[in-house]
């Protein structure tokens, strides 16, 4: 099984105010994200990280360590440093392009409006913006995704990564919900903090 996340900023505290996450302490919001990681992700499973896995100042290592998948891979964000991440993940890389079960995948830390392939039906994964951009993801028909932790769905454990099966799920159900008016958003997909269990 492959997974996604992103935004994850172990050991940053600035981000506990910036994302209004409601932890009391930056060692709480890390704990309790790695848990929610190693609660869903195997020890043989894919995880990738689509950037800003720790604060610039944190030691990627104390984090890594702590996660039991031994396949992570990271694309970086613009709070991670590269020739500190190396020996922590299986690949670092600026970008990423992945195909699975038939599916091209582009990452990027970055959000992008148009991609490779983006007319042939692949998905644009990225984090970066903290759920922001919800809204579009949710409501147009392009094929995008924040997998940040920020952007968790309603019923959907914050921190959680996102499995490449419920994203396909995700993205059918707008095709679905197509018309020619646009999409007919769903209120029970759309990010809401109480969503945070404790």
């Amino acid at each position: 099984m492959i997974y996604f996340t992103a935004d994850t900023h172990f050991g940053h505290e600035h981000f506990l105010k910036y994302t209004y996450r409601p932890f009391s302490s930056v060692q709480e919001m890390t704990n309790y994200i790695i848990d929610s990681i190693n609660n869903t992700v195997n020890i043989n499973d894919v995880l990738y990280i689509v950037g800003d896995f720790c604060g610039r100042t944190g030691n990627p290592m104390k984090y890594a360590n702590k996660i039991k998948c031994q396949n992570m891979h990271l694309i970086l964000g613009n709070h991670d440093i590269e020739k500190r991440c190396g020996d922590y993940f299986t690949s670092v890389n600026q970008y990423k392009e992945i195909k699975h079960q038939g599916q091209r995948i582009i990452m990027s830390h970055y959000p992008m409006r148009r991609w490779s392939k983006d007319y042939r039906g692949s998905w644009m994964l990225y984090g970066h913006v903290h759920g922001h951009l919800s809204h579009e993801d949710f409501s147009d028909n392009r094929k995008t995704l924040d997998v940040g932790v920020d952007n968790s769905p309603h019923g959907f454990r914050f921190g959680t990564p996102w499995s490449f099966d419920q994203i396909k799920r995700f993205f059918r159900r707008k095709d679905q919900k197509s018309s020619s008016l646009g999409i007919d958003i769903d209120d029970s997909l759309l990010y809401d903090k109480r969503n945070v269990v404790k």
